[in-house]
């Protein structure tokens, strides 16, 4: 009898066999759906930019960011945790007087693919429960870290919470970030974009690295005519794009 043929090997090829088949469930078709959307984000952002800022808010870098945008007079998408929220609740809510687009990205901000399905799925909905002040019942939901899995994929669809991504990563969370002037120049190159960058407070240097990228985005925008917009404005109907004009600084 050969090797493969053996009762406990036939049984070790099964196990082995369904373990990449589970695997494969779990990972492949929520990477498809972004593959697809991030297609589309593409083409949908030819000559707009979308400035998405996650993880917050936090007291010094949402607040300084605020000021920064309203001084431009523009709208960004953010992207909330559930427990920064609860902490700073009248952030949230000068958030909303200020007309930007607000959605969930989950409560605690796990890492789907490092936890147990019903954990991720408790993580989405707490999310959503506890952001609902402030975000609308069909507001985008971004996940944390891009991670999906066929059960928060799912968990979303029932929900009603369509998925939100980014076309250029700005890397303001390494631990060495890019060159702000690299990122804005990939920005001109691409005629726009969804720039993804983060508002919570990781020290003084994060902070001002992401507010001198965002002046040097805005700075861009006016230079090379792209409309600055939120996430929500590229998926609308009757294409409005809210904050589409950048206020001249006068400092």
């Amino acid at each position: 009898m050969g090797i493969l043929t053996q009762p406990w090997n036939l049984l070790l090829v099964a196990c082995v066999g369904g373990l990449a088949l589970a695997a494969a469930l779990v990972v492949v078709p929520p990477l498809l759906v972004r593959a697809g959307q991030t297609l589309r984000l593409r083409q949908r952002c030819r000559g707009r930019l979308v400035l998405s800022y996650d993880d917050g808010p936090a007291p010094s870098a949402t607040g300084k960011l605020l000021d920064l945008l309203d001084h431009y007079g523009v709208k960004a998408s953010f992207y909330l945790v559930g427990f920064r929220a609860e902490s700073a609740p009248e952030l949230c809510d000068r958030l909303v007087a200020s007309g930007h687009d607000l959605g969930t990205h989950t409560y605690g901000h796990v890492n789907v693919w490092k936890c147990s399905p019903w954990r991720a799925v408790k993580e989405l909905h707490a999310g959503c429960d506890r952001l609902a002040r402030w975000v609308k019942p069909d507001g985008y939901f971004r996940p944390p870290f891009g991670k999906l899995t066929t059960w928060t994929w799912l968990a979303a669809r029932r929900r009603g919470v369509p998925l939100s991504w980014w076309t250029i990563d700005s890397g303001d969370s390494r631990l060495r970030p890019p060159d702000p002037q690299v990122t804005a120049q990939r920005v001109v190159e691409a005629r726009g974009g969804v720039v993804l960058m983060h508002c919570h407070d990781r020290g003084r240097t994060y902070e001002a690295h992401m507010l001198d990228l965002t002046e040097r985005l805005l700075d861009a925008a006016r230079r090379h005519d792209l409309d600055v917009c939120t996430y929500a404005d590229l998926f609308s109907n009757g294409e409005q794009r809210q904050g589409g004009g950048i206020n001249d600084r006068t400092d």
